[in-house]
């Protein structure tokens, strides 16, 4: 019942964010009050974090970056890619959002906040790796995918679900590793 809502949500954000590109590209100053409208002005606390050159991945990296600052936490961040990659631009957000999202929500709870962000491009292979520290027991359903420790699981606990189906729809690889209490996502497109 979850996944038809959840693949039509996917769907959404992807035509949203399809339209903002196409709007950042004909028209800026109307592409931020867009994104003013959703997300707030961040255009004065926004810092250039990463500087790829590639809009998508630096313009996710430097909104987390931002919120991940305003809570105190560190990113660490490598990462050598091109201005453009041959994925859906909306997908390597919802990959890069998710997996941020749930680092800086764990390290919340963690007493070391810091956050390493991996991402490279190389020989026609796309990799992310995202490790941050958790504290805690981690939890896992029947079938061991990790669950969300939520009350309102309808709401939340599809973050990784759905990175794993855009992963997939490449016909790339997802491994999740919890060694030590550091949890790290390692995808290979």
């Amino acid at each position: 019942q979850c996944v038809p809502i959840l693949h039509l949500l996917l769907q959404l954000l992807s035509h949203q964010l399809q339209d903002l590109q196409n709007l950042l590209k004909v028209n800026p100053e109307e592409a931020e009050k867009y994104l003013e409208k959703y997300i707030g002005d961040t255009t004065e606390k926004t810092e250039e974090f990463s500087k790829s050159g590639n809009l998508p991945v630096d313009a996710v990296l430097n909104y987390k970056n931002m919120i991940a600052k305003s809570k105190g936490i560190n990113i660490i961040l490598e990462q050598q890619i091109p201005i453009d990659l041959p994925y859906k631009d909306s997908d390597i957000c919802i990959i890069l959002g998710n997996l941020l999202d749930n680092a800086i929500e764990a390290v919340e709870s963690s007493r070391n906040i810091e956050i390493w962000v991996y991402i490279m491009y190389f020989r026609h292979k796309f990799k992310i790796k995202v490790s941050n520290y958790y504290e805690g027991q981690l939890k896992k359903d029947g079938s061991g995918d990790y669950v969300t420790g939520k009350g309102d699981k309808i709401n939340h606990g599809l973050g990784l679900k759905s990175v794993r189906t855009i992963v997939e729809s490449y016909g790339g690889l997802m491994e999740i590793s919890s060694e030590d209490f550091i949890f790290q996502v390692s995808i290979l497109i």
